[in-house]
């Protein structure tokens, strides 16, 4: 008896411990499945950012490609502005958000995509759809504070075998901006997930020829690549 009791309640515990487990295992599939990788073109340089699975996002996915002109909001807001001709729904999104910097969001009150350099504390009526990725997220803030006079930008969906994923040749060179008496990593591929040489680091205040830009990396030489987030880039 005492052992058909200790092997009940074992189960029930086994049991218990399971559910939420496995709840958030689908959570974040689903999540994951859900999301939607986009492209987004800044004068000629390729950002990578991910779209939310919230009502508005998945509208704005739909109407994927487009090229919009965006602004500054006003001075002293760190933000980029562009109208879109019709409105996204905003059903079951929350009433307002506080956008962190790369984040990029729906502003209700007027249909606009907003994309975000910097903090701008909690508003009612923007929802936020999504973000740039950690790899290019430091490069694309920096591109957007940069803009001084209205530019255009190409959102698409990301296609790993589209055009956008292969190497832009670029002509020009890159100086190192990092810390004095430090260097960056020299990574064999576009992608910090490819590895870096051992050893090798591109000093601060150095300058090296540049002959092409891949997901936020510029291609310094034969499989040697440098993050565009340590670098400002002159063209010849």
């Amino acid at each position: 008896m005492k052992k058909t009791i200790i092997t009940f309640f074992t189960t029930i515990l086994v049991l218990l411990a399971s559910v939420p487990v496995s709840q958030s295992v689908n959570a974040a599939a689903e999540s994951k499945e859900q999301s939607t990788p986009i492209v987004v073109i800044i004068e000629g340089h390729h950002y990578h950012a991910v779209l939310n699975d919230s009502v508005p996002a998945k509208q704005l996915a739909k109407r994927l490609p487009l090229t919009l002109k965006f602004s500054a909001m006003a001075q002293g807001i760190d933000e980029k502005i562009s109208d879109l001709e019709k409105p996204l729904s905003t059903n079951g999104t929350p009433v307002g958000a506080d956008p962190n910097p790369g984040d990029i969001a729906y502003w209700s009150p007027q249909p606009r995509l907003v994309l975000y350099w910097g903090d701008v504390g909690y508003y009612p009526g923007i929802h936020l759809l999504g973000k740039f990725t950690e790899t290019d997220r430091a490069e694309a803030i920096k591109a957007l504070r940069d803009q001084n006079t209205d530019f255009n930008v190409q959102i698409l969906k990301d296609n790993p075998s589209s055009p956008v994923n292969t190497v832009t040749p670029l002509r020009g060179e890159a100086k190192i901006v990092y810390k004095k008496g430090y260097g960056v990593n020299l990574w064999k591929s576009a992608s910090t997930t490819g590895g870096f040489y051992p050893g090798r680091k591109l000093k601060h205040g150095t300058r090296w020829k540049v002959s092409g830009k891949q997901n936020g990396f510029y291609r310094v030489g034969k499989n040697q690549w440098i993050q565009g987030a340590y670098a400002s880039y002159k063209s010849y």
